[in-house]
């Protein structure tokens, strides 16, 4: 397939996403104050949630876990019989560590305007598919499928409305951007950030929150279902360093999000700052980190019952 239809095949999915993203369900996904999709969805509370962190166009990871079979069924089977929610934590793009010598390469055909561009092609096409698949799974299981905005979905590397450019090995976001302005049609491009622009930032389960980052203060339902409207709410749940969060933020939260007799026995998940571990637990043992770059590591949550850390994340 030529990358021309590849791309306007996409674009007939982004379309369909985004509609259904920009109609869904006021229970599930309360309106802002402009009436527009806000930041928060609530989640069932009588099937089982699988939180997933950081992706980082590791394609092999995210088939790991449709194929995982934790019931004698695929997840990708129980999603279809509504057995099973699926929480992304967001940050599909941009290849980790794993990758450093691709960026590199990348980097020199990034500088001569792409005259060349195998390694960026590699990176590229990895990530549209992963995305392709989030988007696939999402538009077959509207309810049941939630992908979080992280800070790495950000398309146009912009500064400003919460994000912030991106730079690790080199300079990935601006080549993103770069190539996809080059390769892709500019209607991709418009329907792309769009979607970016509609993904929901906290996820509210029974006894859980799920956002992409530590919460760097303590934020009300109200401020999160209308952070497209304050966007220093979005840079608060997807840029929060370690040790930058304001002390109490998630207990607060926890709190304010939850009924009161889960509070003692819940917890926030999060991603975006990389762990050695299974899981790493920050604010008196609240929060619990989850993105292992080198290890594929899920939390399956069951309903009913206190979350037991210990057998709940583990790695697939």
């Amino acid at each position: 397939m030529s990358i021309e239809k590849y791309i306007e095949n996409y674009i007939n999915k982004l379309i369909k996403v985004n509609n259904q993203l920009e109609h869904m369900d006021s229970v599930i996904r309360p309106r802002n104050n402009n009436n527009n999709p806000g930041g928060v969805v609530n989640l069932k509370n009588d099937i089982p949630t699988m939180i997933i962190p950081d992706l980082h166009n590791r394609l092999e990871f995210l088939n790991k876990i449709l194929n995982y079979k934790p019931h004698n069924q695929t997840v990708k089977e129980l999603l279809k019989s509504n057995k099973i929610q699926i929480v992304f934590v967001g940050d599909a793009f941009h290849s980790e560590s794993a990758q450093r010598d691709r960026w590199l390469k990348a980097y020199e055909e990034y500088e001569s305007r792409f005259k060349e561009h195998k390694y960026m092609d590699e990176e590229m096409f990895s990530n549209l598919k992963l995305m392709e698949i989030i988007i696939d799974l999402k538009i077959e299981n509207p309810k049941n499928v939630y992908f979080l905005k992280g800070n790495h979905e950000n398309v146009l590397n912009e500064d400003c409305e919460g994000n912030r450019p991106f730079g690790k090995f080199v300079l990935e976001g601006e080549m993103v951007k770069s190539w996809i302005e080059k390769f892709c049609s500019e209607e991709f491009l418009v329907h792309y950030y769009r979607y970016e622009k509609l993904l929901p930032l906290l996820a509210i389960g029974e006894n859980f929150l799920v956002s992409h980052a530590e919460p760097l203060e303590s934020y009300t339902v109200d401020q999160v279902i209308n952070c497209y409207i304050d966007p220093t709410i979005i840079y608060g749940l997807t840029w929060t360093k370690n040790d930058a969060s304001q002390n109490g933020s998630v207990n607060n939260m926890l709190k304010m999000f939850l009924e009161k007799r889960y509070i003692s026995s819940s917890y926030y998940f999060a991603g975006h700052r990389t762990i050695d571990s299974l899981y790493r637990l920050r604010a008196n043992g609240r929060f619990v980190q989850i993105h292992n770059p080198k290890k594929y590591i899920v939390a399956y949550l069951n309903p009913g019952r206190n979350i037991q850390l210990t057998k709940d994340i583990f790695e697939l």
